[in-house]
């Protein structure tokens, strides 16, 4: 019965973290945000059972729409999700490279990182519009920096909602400034994707006088609270944009220890978070 009861609970809030389930709701968001000088990443959240067919059509169709909006958008996909097959994702590079659409590969648990990076390898060579994500709660992406930089990626670095069972009490806030640390003038861009805005604030200010290229990055349905932060040091804005299988863009197990996670929680469940996209309206937000 309880686990009954959560699940219900769970889902109900994960539906206000899609745009929508198709990729025209993640268009709405997309409009909005190009309107006010937002970039955007989309990527399409599926099931677990969805064929590695039907999510190459997904991704395809992604790059097609990214390519007739003329939007700053770029793409997140899941490697694991085409069961890493490099022939699939040089398709998908093909279809892309028509206006250099970037394509970032998300991890979807500490062991997909090392084949995400082993699928890099073999086609980076081919394409130089790549990116990967680096959870700062993971001890190897401090050892990873290397690879990023030695690939060319660009590289986005997140706390990640999953421990490291390898360093459990690793401090993701100590080591989040670690890993950036190590790509300033080193990589090529970073983008600081954190709802933490003292931890932003910490990373953008590594970054602010470095050649490396940079941007504030966060998920469209949790408060934009980057905003400001990212006029303040002058760089770029972008929201990531899920659309299709509903899901949570954070871990309710953390809950004790994180606060902000705890509040998300109860918003999502008391009140719905404004939806400026929603509204018939050009004003600048």
């Amino acid at each position: 019965m309880f686990r009954s009861t959560r699940k219900k609970i769970v889902d109900k809030i994960a539906t206000r973290h899609i745009a929508g389930p198709s990729i025209d709701d993640a268009l709405l968001v997309c409009r909005w945000a190009d309107e006010n000088g937002i970039n955007t990443n989309i990527e399409p959240w599926t099931f677990s059972d969805d064929s590695p067919r039907i999510m190459f059509k997904q991704y395809s169709e992604a790059i097609e729409t990214i390519l007739n909006t003329g939007y700053n958008c770029t793409l997140g996909i899941k490697p694991a999700c085409f069961n890493y097959d490099t022939e699939v994702f040089k398709d998908l590079i093909w279809l892309a490279s028509v206006k250099k659409i970037r394509i970032h590969l998300g991890s979807t648990d500490l062991a997909s990182a090392q084949r995400n990076f082993a699928l890099l390898e073999r086609v980076t060579p081919s394409y130089t519009e790549l990116g990967c994500t680096l959870p700062s709660r993971w001890l190897r992406s401090l050892d990873d920096t290397k690879r990023v930089i030695e690939l060319g990626l660009y590289v986005r670095v997140v706390k990640g909602q999953w421990v490291d069972p390898d360093a459990p009490r690793l401090n993701c806030k100590t080591n989040y400034l670690d890993v950036v640390s190590r790509l300033v003038d080193k990589s090529r861009f970073v983008g600081v994707a954190t709802h933490d805005v003292r931890l932003a604030r910490s990373a953008l200010n590594l970054l602010s006088s470095s050649s490396t290229e940079h941007e504030m990055e966060q998920f469209f349905s949790l408060p934009l609270n980057g905003l400001n932060l990212s006029k303040e040091f002058s760089c770029p804005y972008r929201i990531h944009v899920a659309y299709g299988n509903p899901g949570l863009p954070y871990n309710v197990r953390f809950g004790p220890h994180r606060p902000a996670t705890i509040a998300w929680v109860i918003s999502d469940i008391l009140r719905k978070r404004p939806q400026p996209w929603a509204k018939d309206t050009r004003d600048p937000i």
